[in-house]
């Protein structure tokens, strides 16, 4: 790309992102922590008129559901044998608010900034393990474009929950243009030889973060690589506050690096993972945009620029 671009990527699942799993997530149990974290979000990006992508589940448009969702398959995995839907609530905002977040989608739909409502499948549904298929993904992101109707908010940015890409296809089917690609260093953190040495020298060394580009993979369809995750990654660095450091030194300078060559420096996490560290980190890393006159744009806007 000519221009250079920062690119943020939220994925807003809430307790769906452990759904079919026995995990301690360490999330709040009414939820107010969260919804603090969003709206606190929402306050930072105002004040630097910079837009993200909030790739957010389906399931959290809704106010409140009876747990059947008959149009949409149910899966069985080794983490789910009971099938996907067992574990859904079937109740209302006020008795599951982990599972149910109209509120939150509404705040992020009538922010004064132009944010991307993206998609994060319906029901945060793991697309890469045994007994899935493109049929139960194509259900999925239907039921994902009905529910998002309602906030204007069209198929066009995709996230695939924990990063499993798969059955593309179906995206194109049913009208996604673009997709979150792994970091091109995440191969090395599952690299049986010496990759994670890799990665732990680009954070001793503070060497910038990869710098991406979209790329065509179908003739409607685009890749845009993240490049960086904001939570302590690689996570079994995060208790060394020296590479805490570092996270954000390999963030301005790749974004130093977008402002002289272009390319998208494109990051991502979480919102229910925000501590106060990673908020001031965010807020110099905007800062950093700001200052190289590097702009903040969302995942729609990168493949527009793009095929014009």
């Amino acid at each position: 790309m000519d221009e250079g671009a920062v690119v943020i990527s939220l994925d807003t699942e809430l307790e769906w992102g452990f759904h079919g799993f026995d995990a301690n997530h360490h999330l709040s149990s009414d939820g107010s922590r969260e919804r603090s974290n969003i709206n606190q979000l929402l306050s930072l990006f105002e004040s630097f008129d910079s837009p993200a992508t909030w790739a957010i589940v389906g399931h959290l448009f809704l106010d409140a559901c009876d747990g059947h969702h008959h149009d949409i398959p149910s899966p069985t995995y080794e983490e789910a044998p009971k099938g996907w839907w067992a574990e859904d609530p079937g109740q209302s905002r006020e008795t599951a608010p982990l599972r149910y977040g109209r509120d939150i989608v509404e705040s992020i739909h009538e922010s004064p900034v132009p944010h991307e409502i993206g998609c994060h499948t319906f029901s945060h549904v793991l697309c890469c393990r045994k007994g899935f298929s493109k049929e139960i993904l194509c259900e999925e992101l239907h039921a994902w474009i009905d529910v998002a109707a309602a906030f204007d908010a069209e198929p066009f940015s995709v996230v695939f929950p924990r990063n499993e890409v798969a059955h593309l296809d179906a995206l194109v089917e049913t009208g996604f243009r673009v997709y979150r690609g792994t970091s091109p260093e995440w191969p090395l953190l599952f690299d049986s030889g010496i990759g994670p040495f890799q990665v732990y020298l680009k954070y001793l060394l503070g060497r910038p973060a990869p710098v991406v580009e979209p790329v065509r993979v179908e003739e409607s369809l685009w890749e845009l690589p993240a490049s960086q995750h904001l939570n302590y990654d690689p996570p079994y660095f995060s208790h060394v506050d020296k590479l805490l450091d570092r996270r954000l030194t390999r963030a301005r300078k790749a974004i130093q690096e977008v402002a002289e060559s272009g390319g998208v420096y494109h990051l991502w996490t979480h919102p229910h993972n925000f501590d106060e560290k990673m908020f001031q980190d965010l807020r110099a890393i905007l800062e950093t945009a700001e200052r190289y006159n590097v702009p903040v744009r969302t995942m729609q806007e990168i493949i527009q620029q793009k095929e014009s």
